[in-house]
């Protein structure tokens, strides 16, 4: 497969720029069509208000996302981007994100800030479980990202981590070294391949892909687990499968799969 639409979150977030040129890069070496979304940040359900303060903070917003697309604009004519289009949508981010995203093929977005509690899914979690797209998350802080050097999959024998590898062979196939991370449990013992990862390893090499297999026996949480391996080494990027659950019972107890988004410095790609 390849990339042929590229779909990436323009707002003002800390990662924003760092987005837009993963964006630009991937679209210029698959030849793809980039969409660049803004949203206004306002729930389409509450449009029938049609008070003037109301309508002076749409005004404002409207605005702020007018020019995140103009930016946008001339960032994609500076580098060359052949086919590329803008467009804005009059709704909260995370949902307005949903219906331009299922028909692309790969979205891109920031990490979800971490200075207020959220009562409803960030945006990553929320555009990964509701449009049926993997969703590449490029981190606000860390190191410049790198996407085609080392690459850490974390493998698990599920549906999810199965298409999480399936949407990432274009970056699979552009990798300088691949591990395959597989993280037993005593209650999953003896479920995966035997050996455990050599299945998805002949897989991926009649896709002309060499993978190397490394099996932990885990001691701790497994999202510390994936990120502890990624940060040996010295990981670009991880591909993995997200996993949903009640978003409230995440909230106290806490997911592995919010906690990699939360707490990653690197990029994810990650499909549900």
């Amino acid at each position: 497969m390849s990339y042929k639409v590229i779909l990436v979150h323009l707002e003002h977030a800390l990662s924003m720029q760092k987005c837009v040129e993963v964006a630009i890069t991937l679209a210029n070496q698959e030849d793809a069509h980039l969409v660049g979304v803004a949203t206004t940040g306002i729930s389409r359900f509450v449009y029938n208000d049609h008070s003037d303060l109301f309508d002076k903070a749409i005004a404002t917003l409207t605005e702020r996302a007018k020019q995140l697309l103009d930016d946008f604009e001339g960032v994609c004519r500076t580098a060359g981007v052949r086919s590329y289009e803008t467009k804005l949508i009059h709704d909260d981010a995370a949902a307005g994100l949903i219906e331009p995203a299922r028909y692309c093929d790969l979205v891109i977005v920031s990490q979800a800030a971490q200075e207020t509690i959220q009562l409803i899914s960030p945006i990553p979690e929320y555009v990964m479980l509701n449009s049926a797209r993997p969703v590449l998350v490029i981190p606000n802080k860390g190191k410049p990202v790198q996407l085609d050097g080392h690459i850490l999959i974390s493998w698990n024998e599920s549906p999810e981590a199965t298409r999480a590898i399936t949407y990432a062979l274009p970056l699979l196939k552009r990798a300088r070294e691949i591990t395959v991370g597989i993280f037993q449990s005593s209650s999953r013992y003896g479920v995966l391949s035997n050996p455990p990862g050599s299945d998805v390893a002949t897989w991926l090499g009649r896709h002309g892909i060499n993978v190397d297999i490394v099996e932990e026996y885990l001691r701790k949480d497994i999202d510390e687990a994936i990120l502890e391996l990624a940060a040996q080494r010295e990981s670009g990027l991880i591909v993995m499968g997200g996993y949903g659950h009640a978003r409230f019972r995440e909230l106290f107890v806490g997911g592995a799969t919010i906690d990699i988004l939360n707490n990653s410095t690197i990029p994810i790609l990650i499909a549900h």
